[in-house]
């Protein structure tokens, strides 16, 4: 985690909103509470390091409205939420199934 902070700390003199985190999220449940745990770990060692870190936002991954009602409405609770704010909701597509279980990065 030390790592993952110090690429996206806010370096001295930078405006804030231009460097920090952007988090992968799934439509269900258990994202919800992974997300919680993260921010509450990112929060504590920020705050116990003094390192300014700015949450971006959140890509909704692999959505497929197809799924059912608790997907949709886990997808339309990501993005009640206003902090931090979906900036997309990235389709369940084969490209990206077929990039995570060959280990490939997207980008």
């Amino acid at each position: 985690m030390d790592t993952a902070l110090y690429y996206v700390r806010r370096r001295e003199g930078e405006l804030a909103d231009r460097s920090g985190v952007i988090t992968p999220v799934w439509a269900n449940k258990a994202s919800h509470w992974a997300f919680r745990l993260l921010k509450n770990q990112m929060d504590d060692l920020c705050k116990k390091g003094r390192i300014p870190v700015d949450y971006l936002g959140l890509i909704t991954n692999a959505y497929d409205s197809r799924r059912g009602k608790l997907v949709k409405q886990n997808r339309d609770e990501w993005e009640k939420s206003s902090s931090p704010a979906v900036l997309v909701v990235i389709g369940d597509l084969k490209e990206g199934r077929e990039a995570a279980d060959g280990e490939i990065p997207l980008a």
